[in-house]
């Protein structure tokens, strides 16, 4: 089944850009890379975007409390700020502790020479089980490097061997944890 669910969806041909979400609550911040960003810009005045984080994430607990995050684009040559935010725990590290950043209107820490950068307040939160979708209302963001946008297939093709096995196993911890977080949410909701 999962095979026809990817290659119905595109999943298999997609192409993302790889972000980092960051957010701020109290002195706390935390950011952690993400690729299922949609973007919703029907309404000009009104760029929106839903982002899904995993509920076994920190920034996930801290955007919960804050009502806030920021999507930073990142750049072909960010490619370390992927193993930085992406393979290990904000509860563990401070991610931020040797990376140059600044905040913008929410508090949200933005990376420095990013491709640029939007920053949101949360106005909907959706409980999905092992995931909480978030749809924020930007309320402010800057195209600041020129450089090429970051994507999967560049990361992956680019990456170091390590890197890309320390990814694999970073993933399958989280999934791992997600399906305890989705079996109780299918047993609440009547699914199972």
């Amino acid at each position: 089944m999962v095979d026809a669910i990817k290659k119905l969806f595109g999943y298999e041909s997609t192409d993302p850009y790889v972000y980092l979400v960051s957010t701020k609550s109290g002195d706390k911040i935390n950011g952690q890379i993400a690729v299922d960003v949609i973007g919703f810009t029907f309404l000009e005045k009104w760029p929106r975007v839903a982002i899904f984080i995993g509920k076994d994430k920190f920034t996930h607990d801290l955007i919960m409390e804050s009502g806030v995050f920021a999507l930073n684009l990142l750049s072909i040559k960010q490619m370390e700020l992927v193993r930085t935010f992406g393979m290990r725990s904000g509860k563990n590290v401070n991610k931020f502790e040797n990376v140059g950043h600044f905040t913008a209107k929410t508090g949200s820490p933005i990376i420095k020479n990013c491709v640029g950068y939007a920053d949101f307040k949360v106005m909907e939160k959706l409980d999905l089980g092992d995931h909480t979708m978030f749809y924020g209302l930007a309320v402010d963001s800057r195209l600041m490097a020129g450089e090429l946008p970051l994507r999967i297939s560049y990361f992956k093709k680019n990456a170091p061997k390590e890197w890309l096995a320390e990814l694999e196993k970073t993933t399958r911890e989280s999934r791992k944890k997600s399906e305890k977080f989705f079996a109780e949410y299918a047993e609440i909701k009547g699914l199972v």
